[in-house]
């Protein structure tokens, strides 16, 4: 997740981010990806994750 939005409160946090997939060269689809993490004794753990899957996906890929 190259551009991603961070919020921390407290010991809790959320992690959001597009991204893309390749399957070798080929696009194979985008989304959103949401990590809730949790700051332990042992330091951050995730959570909780899930992601959105798109097929339309033109603004994220590759240049």
């Amino acid at each position: 997740m190259p551009d991603k939005d961070v919020r921390v409160m407290g010991d809790m946090a959320v992690v959001t981010g597009r991204y893309t997939f390749y399957v070798g060269e080929k696009f194979s689809h985008c989304g959103t990806n949401t990590f809730n993490l949790v700051r332990t004794d042992a330091g951050w753990r995730i959570a909780n994750a899930a992601s959105t899957l798109e097929f339309q996906c033109e603004r994220d890929l590759k240049k």
